[in-house]
């Protein structure tokens, strides 16, 4: 993680509730983690590059907002 994603994730806990921030925490790492795969397995090529983590965490925060339905 680099330091664009640690201030993503401060900004998203002083965003989210205590009770929001699991979820939108285990969808991120999920989204990333499908479309690492899909990667992989697509291009047929070892993952030497890193991926941002980023747009997978706002996907997490936009998704977890509608799921549990707290406001920000």
């Amino acid at each position: 993680m680099g330091t664009g994603d640690i201030l993503f994730a401060a900004f998203q806990g002083l965003l989210l509730s205590i009770r929001s921030l699991p979820v939108c925490t285990l969808l991120s790492v999920f989204a990333a983690l499908i479309f690492s795969f899909i990667l992989q397995n697509w291009n047929k090529v070892v993952m030497k590059k890193s991926i941002p983590f980023v747009p997978f965490m706002s996907f997490g925060l936009i998704a977890s907002y509608f799921i549990t339905g707290k406001k920000f």
